[in-house]
């Protein structure tokens, strides 16, 4: 890249012209992106045709395989929030014992003087 620019050096409308077209390509690209038009991959069918080659039962088996782990995902996901939520409300009852604590302490060190 560097050699590049010592070569166009003493170009600059052609530097300007590289940048400009590098630019837009980057601008297309992500505008194509998303837009969502490049091709969508297979939608799955719904039910396992009755006549199909060994491949299509394969290709099928791996959509399901790919939707199993979909749900499983989704299923853990859920659990974690669940553990997160869990762990804030152990959280803030431990700030309560320590708050609980600490009133003790300071009523039994304000007696004892």
């Amino acid at each position: 890249m560097e050699e590049l620019s010592k070569a166009l050096g003493p170009w600059p409308i052609l530097q300007f012209a590289l940048g400009a077209i590098i630019f837009l390509g980057g601008a297309f690209m992500v505008y194509k992106g998303i837009s969502g038009s490049r091709s969508s991959p297979p939608s799955l069918p719904p039910t396992m045709p009755a006549g199909s080659t060994e491949e299509e039962r394969a290709r099928w088996r791996t959509y399901e395989a790919i939707e199993n782990i979909e749900e499983q995902v989704f299923k853990l996901a859920e659990q974690q929030r669940v553990q997160i939520e869990l762990t804030r409300q152990l959280v803030s009852m431990l700030d309560r014992v320590n708050d609980t604590f600490r009133r003790l302490h300071d009523i039994l060190w304000n007696r004892n003087q």
